[in-house]
């Protein structure tokens, strides 16, 4: 499956829970409360998942998956690796519905 269609995906998954989509930078984004939680960065994704804490770590033992220096709550994970783009989307909004229990 190509990104576009994975984001596709996704926004008709999480819709049942508040997620639209928008756009960040350009990039077509997952928007939840008006904050984006994850976005395409051309055909990776980006995943707003929070600093240091277990949902990060995990997503960066992903092969080829990055934080990158001026995004410290996002890690990029590439489109080899969208198998795994539906549960990080989910940790994602989870973070964004509850941030106080985020990394927990």
């Amino acid at each position: 499956m190509d990104s576009q269609s994975m984001f596709d995906k996704l926004v008709t998954d999480l819709e049942t829970a508040g997620v639209t989509e928008g756009e960040v930078s350009g990039e077509r984004a997952l928007v939840y409360s008006g904050l984006a939680i994850a976005g395409l960065r051309g055909d990776d994704m980006m995943f707003r998942l929070g600093r240091d804490d277990l949902d990060t770590r995990g997503a960066l033992s992903l092969a080829g998956a990055t934080q990158p220096a001026q995004e410290s709550d996002w890690v990029l994970v590439p489109i080899a690796q969208c198998n795994e783009w539906e549960r990080l989307a989910g940790q994602a909004l989870k973070r964004a519905q509850n941030p106080a229990s985020a990394g927990a």
